[in-house]
């Protein structure tokens, strides 16, 4: 029974860290950069990449 027991907990507890976010994905890094002409139409329109977006990336 313990040894089941503890099987649960570290299953739950590695359900638990899968669901961790990341600081990198989190973290908007845009925001600094929006005296860029290029960055500041982007953000503007954010579910669309310009062809002249994609030319600066």
């Amino acid at each position: 029974m313990k040894k089941l027991f503890l099987l649960f907990a570290l299953l739950v507890s590695a359900v638990q860290l899968s669901f961790a976010d990341s600081a990198l994905t989190d973290t908007e890094f845009y925001k600094a950069y929006l005296d860029v002409p290029i960055v500041k139409a982007a953000a503007d329109q954010p579910n669309v990449l310009s062809e002249e977006a994609k030319a600066y990336l």
